[in-house]
């Protein structure tokens, strides 16, 4: 059995690889990744966010769950903070259907936001 390793951006964060912007009041989010269909693959997510604002904002975070209901997180992001972790190395395994992954924030009018990260997809054959 082979394994294929190809790490890359965030599928929603485009080929010129800025930050998404979280700019949506929306707690349902705005989508920043779609993981595999196919069974015999896996991505291994991570995801961190810039918070340009002077106040803390959560950061919303849903992976799509078992009959399309999400799991959803919670996250505190502090004032002025970069490069705060979100989520490293969270596996999303291919289940014949596209997984979505999505992210908002609560309280957002006029704040900024930016999400960023890679995956990692190991793909046997």
């Amino acid at each position: 059995m082979a394994v294929t390793v190809v790490k890359r951006r965030l599928s929603n964060m485009g080929t010129n690889g800025l930050p998404i912007n979280i700019s949506s009041s929306l707690k349902s989010g705005i989508d920043i990744h779609t993981g595999p269909t196919d069974t015999a693959a896996h991505d291994s997510i991570y995801l961190y966010a810039n918070n340009l604002t002077t106040n803390s904002v959560d950061f919303y975070l849903h992976i799509g769950g078992a009959n399309g209901t999400p799991v959803q997180s919670v996250f505190n992001v502090p004032a002025l903070t970069y490069n705060y972790p979100i989520v490293e190395d969270y596996d999303i395994w291919g289940v014949g259907s596209s997984v979505k992954v999505m992210a908002g924030g609560a309280s957002m009018t006029g704040q900024q936001m930016y999400a960023y990260g890679h995956y990692v997809r190991y793909t046997e054959s």
